[in-house]
């Protein structure tokens, strides 16, 4: 075990080499998870093409595993594993009558404890790491939806709104697995539900498109990118101008509290836009893989 740890280390090392090779100026960690988000739009591509199951939730497994073991070594990757791990446990082990809730209290408070220990240990201001709390808003928004749905299959099942919803066999480990690992969302979104993901790797969400074909929008693609672009320029040109950092600074608390309220929502806007960017990449590459766009209609 330990020399595996050592591999994955050198691994790391090696990778964070190369990627700083490029003189971009951003540490380690933003670059991995950039790469991490752009491969994405590759992944998406070529699983157009994979109309298996088992390899679809390979896919995504694998790929997935390789990004948090660069991101967040061994340790991180362990602990996210074992969120899905023990989630999987609560849906075979328990009621369907309360899976839901118990997944709900389960995933909130693993969310809570790790956003403290990042807090205190890896402060976002200070190291400018991307921690795993990114990757855990996903899967605490996938994994609590699953186990409502299947709690929702025999407790509101009657209900008009929730039949479209409601899965009604238990999710098999491997498609759980690759529900949760799910490549182009893994990191950051968006989130679906576990029917929607099995009509994806099953590809009966595209019987009604035309020919049974996935849908290639590459104009909506393009669309959702020049918005990403748009939105990364005005993170660099705005963080230029008001930085993070003047949050923290002294002469920030000695401002008029008008002024200061208008610098903080000047500088947490421009600081979402980076948000917004890598949520309209990834948005890009969930459509491109045929997921969550099939075009418009007459109206």
């Amino acid at each position: 075990a330990a020399d595996v740890v050592v591999l994955v280390d050198d691994t790391r090392a090696q990778v964070c080499q190369v990627l700083e090779s490029f003189g971009t100026g951003m540490n380690c960690s933003t670059l991995s998870f950039l790469v991490a988000i752009t491969f994405g739009l590759l992944w998406s591509f070529v699983a157009r093409f994979v109309h298996v199951p088992f390899l679809l939730h390979m896919f995504s497994i694998v790929f997935s595993s390789l990004v948090s073991l660069q991101m967040w070594g061994i340790s991180g990757t362990i602990e996210i594993a074992t969120l899905v791990f023990v989630c999987y446990m609560f849906i075979l082990t328990l009621s369907r009558s309360i899976v839901g809730f118990v997944t709900f209290l389960f995933m909130f408070s693993m969310f809570i404890y790790f956003s403290v220990e990042t807090y205190y240990n890896d402060y976002l201001f200070v190291s400018g790491n991307v921690d795993k709390t990114c990757v855990l808003c996903v899967l605490v928004l996938k994994l609590i939806g699953c186990a409502f749905e299947l709690q929702d299959s025999v407790v509101l099942a009657k209900k008009t709104e929730q039949k479209p919803t409601a899965v009604m066999p238990t999710p098999r480990p491997l498609e759980y697995f690759g529900f949760a690992f799910f490549y182009p969302t893994f990191i950051a979104g968006p989130t679906f539900e576990m029917k929607e993901y099995r009509g994806f790797v099953s590809r009966t969400m595209f019987e009604d498109c035309p020919g049974g074909r996935i849908p290639l929008p590459l104009g909506q693609v393009l669309k959702t990118l020049l918005i990403a672009v748009f939105c990364a320029a005005v993170n660099q040109v705005g963080t230029l101008l008001f930085p993070v950092d003047t949050l923290r600074q002294d002469a920030y608390f000695e401002l008029p509290f008008i002024q200061r309220y208008l610098t903080m929502v000047v500088v947490t806007r421009v600081t979402l836009y980076k948000l917004i960017f890598v949520w309209k990449v990834a948005e890009a590459s969930v459509i491109l893989c045929g997921f969550s766009y099939k075009g418009c209609d007459d109206n």
